[in-house]
């Protein structure tokens, strides 16, 4: 469902509400000027019910055009919410970026059987396995991250990540040995990407990839896109689980930045520890060991695995927040960054011009 939002005017009557306005004052001049024969009186009044009219007409175009709307629906594993404004076709805006989502979450999926990636994860060793554009750019963009973090960030983690399991309802750790057994399948060298022939080849059984740690990232960003392509007037804000980019002038600010909240981790939805301020075009992404997580025999695991140990990273900080240019590098980076800690992590943005805010490990 769409949900109505207009930041500049209270009473938002539509175009139907306030012809009925218009015509309700018509009426009334009209019965003023049945007792009012003279002729200059009559067009005085003709001219105040013009007037009104083209206020009323012009307040009503006003609210059309700053209507804002947002939408949220789950996609990718979690939740995405476009907020858009500043055309009179907000709904096809938003309805047109979620396609976007939805075709892309098609090819990436991890558990559709029919997805690039599933087919990827299902060929034998030293076979090509066709990408689609999509795939292909985010597999390549992992791999440049995945080099240049030393491995921090690895898209092959996948089969270590399925014997956590952090989407069951009662998980535990698991044993050390599987995970051992287990490390032998992860690491990006087992990968061959062909940029010619748009393909990926695994080196030995056993590889598989997973891009849900960039696929939102990555996802975000081409919605944007499509709405720079097809809305240039509008501005929109999307946030997508943790990944938030914006798009156009803030109406509400007079240099038109967008500020976005920082969660505190584990707080309630809604706690920030800190406000930054993103332009049109920028996204700020966010890893954090509190946003998906379980606790065993006292302990906090979460999901941000090192691919050197197949465990939970332990840098010290509970949260990561990238600012880029690129929602798709910044997603990549959030992820390696939290593994490396702030020191190498900060050395590791700057490659990429990009900015970092860090917090601390929260004492237990």
């Amino acid at each position: 469902m769409f949900k109505k939002i207009n930041p500049f005017l209270k009473n938002n009557k539509s175009f139907s509400e306030n012809t009925k306005v218009i015509d309700f004052l018509c009426k009334s001049y009209i019965i003023v000027l049945m007792k009012n024969t003279k002729k200059h009186k009559i067009k005085k009044y003709m001219t105040y019910i013009l007037l009104i009219v083209i206020i009323i007409t012009m307040f009503s175009g006003c609210s059309a055009q700053y209507q804002t709307i947002s939408d949220t629906q789950f996609i990718l594993d979690t939740v995405c919410t476009i907020t858009a404004g500043g055309v009179k076709n907000t709904k096809e805006l938003i309805s047109g970026a979620f396609d976007v989502v939805y075709k892309i979450q098609s090819n990436i999926s991890y558990y559709d059987s029919g997805s690039t990636v599933s087919i990827f994860n299902s060929s034998p060793a030293g076979v090509p396995a066709a990408l689609d554009p999509d795939t292909y750019t985010i597999v390549e963009k992992a791999l440049e991250v995945s080099k240049a973090s030393n491995g921090a960030f690895d898209i092959t983690i996948a089969p270590v990540e399925e014997l956590w399991d952090f989407k069951s309802e009662s998980p535990v750790p698991p044993e050390q040995n599987l995970i051992n057994e287990n490390l032998k399948y992860v690491g990006y060298n087992n990968l061959i990407l062909d940029s010619e022939n748009k393909t990926l080849t695994k080196t030995i059984d056993g590889v598989k990839i997973d891009l849900g740690g960039c696929g939102k990232g990555y996802a975000c960003q081409k919605a944007l896109e499509y709405i720079e392509e097809n809305y240039p007037d509008s501005y929109a804000i999307l946030d997508f689980g943790g990944n938030v980019n914006v798009y156009g002038q803030n109406p509400k600010k007079i240099n038109g930045s967008f500020t976005v909240g920082i969660q505190e981790p584990f707080a309630a939805n809604g706690s920030y520890s800190e406000m930054v301020d993103i332009t049109s075009g920028e996204s700020i992404v966010t890893s954090g060991t509190y946003q998906r997580h379980f606790y065993y025999n006292n302990k906090n695991y979460h999901h941000i695995l090192d691919p050197s140990t197949g465990t939970p990273s332990d840098s010290g900080f509970d949260s990561v927040s990238v600012i880029s240019s690129s929602s798709l590098e910044a997603d990549c980076l959030s992820t390696a960054c939290l593994v490396l800690g702030e020191t190498d992590g900060t050395k590791l943005a700057n490659k990429f011009n990009a900015k970092t805010y860090w917090i601390k490990q929260r004492s237990n």
